[in-house]
């Protein structure tokens, strides 16, 4: 995830070039996800945000002319970009809401008052 702002007067090229590298990771069978949004009410902060398969397609993406390319957008900031990258180890769907809401999950408390 990346967050980054925008200089007033660069908002619509950033946009466009994140919109291109957007496009470009899409193009990648290995990406899930990729988008990039701009904040109601505040259009010169902007979120980008890459979904990969695995660890190793992210780090090959990290290696790219693709993502060279947004190192050179983010260097455009009004101040300094925050990156995350996060790894997902389990992830659950509605079954696992479904025995939450009616009592039946495996899972134990780590709060001794629960």
């Amino acid at each position: 995830m990346l967050k980054i702002t925008a200089r007033p007067n660069d908002v619509s090229a950033m946009l466009e070039a994140l919109a291109m590298v957007t496009f470009q990771a899409k193009l990648d069978r290995a990406c899930i996800d990729c988008q990039s949004y701009a904040e109601t009410g505040n259009p010169q902060s902007l979120l980008y945000l890459e979904q990969w398969s695995t660890l190793k397609d992210l780090e090959l993406q990290l290696r790219s002319q693709r993502f060279a390319t947004l190192l050179a957008i983010m260097e455009t900031a009004a101040e300094p970009p925050k990156l995350e990258v996060r790894s997902v180890a389990e992830q659950r769907g509605l079954e696992y809401l479904r025995s939450v809401r009616l009592g039946s999950s495996t899972t134990k408390s780590s709060h001794p008052s629960e």
